[in-house]
């Protein structure tokens, strides 16, 4: 901003009473003026001014939008945004509705497929002034202001699975990437147990979830959240909650398609030297999955960037290293060892130095070294 319309904008603040000049002159200092009521006061997070990384600040391109009724908007949906209940803005703000078809039972649980039926807004309460008006750009109602924050980056949407599509139902667990890897999983877990047909069901749909058989309005619903979150102990309490509940259906979903089975496996790859990486990388993300979901602990590990040989009170199925793009072979060694499992690469096997990690079972505090 220009200094002379920073110094206008300053002007402005004072004859409003928002900031008090402390210390007038080249060198002014200046005091916000804070409600008597803390109640009144809206968190902003420090992102908004200072960016995140090297972006543009968010304050910087809502400035250069030109548009200051868009800022005002934005600012007070700060004050509507709630993480610890409703995951972002109340769903009778904005929201997204899914046609739901019943898969199949599974255990306790119901595998159900979602494909998007609409997202809608309410021009109501902070937005009631845009019903029935429509901007220049074809933004009807509510969306003449979450259309633009979402183009801007300012907005994002998330989705969750939740009790039942009421605007105020508990959300169970949210859709993010570890979820969404769960469900592969369960898919291709569907598929390889003569479960063909309802793995082809889920992969038609466009989402899939699950549920306890006991909650029969379970459905996914969609919401819309502020992108940058001011550090607070209810941002805090609202990100543990939400890897406590993305954990727990991640190990749950884990328990179906990998159940403990005893004996040891041990595990070999290599590395081919077109594709730098790709097999150890791939290994290693194996191996944190079974420790993630608390399937074994790593207790010794020596690491290098080219292969991976491992040791689990586990059962390696052809389903999860087929994810990381090795094939696999069963090989039986000598009497009272555990069998040998090789896997290598589909493209050209190269033998680079090892690494080594034995893990063990039921040890669930355990990281990959």
């Amino acid at each position: 901003m220009a200094r002379r319309r920073a110094k206008d904008a300053i002007s402005a603040l004072v004859n409003a009473e928002l900031v008090e000049v402390l210390l007038p002159g080249k060198k002014p200092r200046y005091k916000l003026q804070k409600p008597e009521d803390d109640e009144s006061l809206l968190w902003l997070p420090n992102t908004l001014i200072d960016g995140a990384g090297g972006e543009i600040p968010p304050i910087t391109k809502l400035r250069e939008a030109g548009n200051l009724k868009l800022l005002e908007k934005f600012i007070l949906l700060y004050g509507l945004h709630d993480l610890d209940n409703d995951g972002g803005l109340p769903r009778h703000i904005a929201w997204t509705s899914f046609d739901r078809k019943h898969i199949c039972p599974i255990g306790h649980f119901v595998l159900y497929g979602f494909d998007e039926k609409e997202t809608r807004a309410s021009s109501s309460g902070l937005l009631k002034e845009y019903e029935k008006r429509t901007d220049d750009k074809g933004n009807d109602g509510a969306w003449m202001v979450l259309t633009p924050l979402l183009n801007l980056g300012l907005l994002e949407r998330a989705y969750y699975m939740a009790e039942s599509g009421d605007h105020d139902a508990e959300l169970i667990y949210p859709i993010n990437n570890d979820v969404e890897r769960a469900h592969q999983d369960l898919v291709l877990w569907l598929e390889e147990r003569d479960g063909k047909g309802f793995a082809m069901e889920a992969q038609s749909s466009e989402r899939v979830g699950i549920a306890r058989e006991h909650i029969e309005n379970a459905t996914m619903v969609g919401l819309l959240r502020l992108r940058y979150r001011p550090k607070t102990g209810k941002t805090a309490r609202w990100w543990a909650l939400e890897r406590e509940n993305t954990e727990e259906v991640v190990g749950i979903i884990s328990s179906i398609c990998f159940p403990y089975e005893p004996g040891n496996v041990h595990i070999k790859a290599h590395q081919g030297s077109s594709r730098l990486l790709k097999a150890s990388q791939g290994a290693l993300v194996f191996i944190s999955r079974l420790i993630k979901g608390r399937k074994c602990r790593c207790i010794a590990s020596q690491r290098t960037q080219h292969s991976i040989h491992g040791t689990f009170d586990h059962e390696i199925t052809d389903s999860l290293l087929s994810k990381s793009q090795f094939s696999i072979t069963k090989k039986s060694r000598q009497s009272g060892r555990a069998p040998y499992l090789p896997f290598t690469m589909i493209s050209e096997p190269m033998t680079h130095t090892e690494v080594l990690v034995e893990a063990r079972m039921r040890w669930p505090d355990a990281k990959v070294e």
